[in-house]
């Protein structure tokens, strides 16, 4: 099976006993995901495979997510990941617990779980998730763009957003999609630790040109929430107060929008 993706009942580490497989494609992902979906279909999905697998009276899930591009893949886990907790031998960005393991490559997003929770399930997961890692295709996974500032960055709080779902998660502009990334362009968000010792969430949405970045600064502009009050405007910033007192700032640079939010000054 080189270079291809595990099938159904293919992938199984030594004793341990395949089950059942279903899959879920395109907007059938509802019949899996009950509230949730929107967030992998906005990313960009393809196929989810689902398998289990037993080695005695221990069982594991398999939940394989085939995304459209490295790019929405790594979305997802961020999203999903939490603090990470990585083994460092193993070959690819992942996160992992005793009761589940997350994992991305290439264009794959997955998470195992150790459906009981006990040491033997752990032990199954851990030698499925490496049979997995191998046979899935070999590819580059996403990396920081080299526009998105680092320093003071904190590695757990990085995101990457196409569309509504995922902004909300952070930070709550408008209603629809604000930034107008239409599920193809793409921004990237993350928290940042200030020299006063404040912090800022920084977010950085890039555009094919000027014109496109000017024409999103606009539209975000007609449609901005009513709770966040506008205390300073030009043609290509603002500057706003939001309900719980913290300021922000929206500004056009180039071909790029950025957007600051969680100050604790005016700026």
């Amino acid at each position: 099976m080189a270079g291809d993706p595990p099938g159904r009942h293919r992938l199984s580490p030594p004793r341990c006993r395949p089950g059942k497989t279903l899959e879920f494609p395109g907007s059938n992902l509802y019949g899996h995901i009950n509230g949730g979906s929107e967030l992998f279909l906005e990313f960009g999905f393809e196929l989810l495979t689902v398998a289990y697998y037993r080695a005695g009276d221990e069982e594991v899930a398999l939940e394989l997510y085939r995304m459209s591009d490295p790019e929405a893949a790594m979305g997802i886990y961020l999203l999903k990941k939490g603090k990470e907790t990585p083994d460092p031998a193993w070959p690819v960005r992942h996160t992992r617990s005793r009761f589940q393991l997350l994992g991305v490559q290439g264009r794959y997003y997955f998470q195992i779980n150790n459906l009981e929770g006990k040491e033997a399930g752990w032990k199954v997961l851990t030698g499925l998730g490496r049979e997995l890692v191998a046979r899935l295709p070999e590819s580059s996974s996403w990396k920081i763009p080299g526009w998105f500032p680092q320093n003071g960055l904190d590695p757990d709080s990085l995101r990457i957003i196409r569309g509504p779902y995922a902004l909300e998660s952070i930070f709550t502009f408008g209603e629809g999609d604000v930034l107008q990334l239409g599920r193809k362009k793409t921004a990237t968000a993350g928290r940042f630790v200030l020299p006063d010792g404040g912090f800022v969430t920084r977010i950085l949405a890039s555009y094919p040109e000027e014109g496109a970045a000017r024409a999103a600064f606009q539209f975000l502009r007609s449609c901005l929430d009513s709770s966040l009050r506008i205390l300073s405007e030009k043609s290509d910033s603002l500057v706003f107060q939001d309900y719980a007192g913290k300021f922000g700032k929206i500004h056009r640079i180039e071909s790029c929008l950025e957007l600051l939010v969680g100050l604790s000054r005016q700026p």
